[in-house]
């Protein structure tokens, strides 16, 4: 596990769900919460991309402010 800034622990895992090997990126932040995102261990690039987006837009719906 390794720590982003004083907020977010990180976890970076390989599981297995519904037979199929996926690769996990968990957030943990300090309250015990748990945002993350996964892909296919064999994924192509835009199919990670598109994971962190989503993850991205779960941690900022607002991005316009950024």
């Amino acid at each position: 596990m390794s720590v982003i800034g004083d907020k977010y622990s990180v976890e970076l895992l390989r599981k297995k769900f519904h037979g199929a090997d996926w690769t996990v990126l968990k957030l943990i932040d300090n309250d015990g919460e748990e945002r993350g995102c996964r892909w296919h261990t064999d994924a192509a690039d835009r199919e990670i991309a598109y994971a962190l987006r989503a993850l991205a837009d779960k941690l900022d719906p607002d991005s316009t402010k950024i």
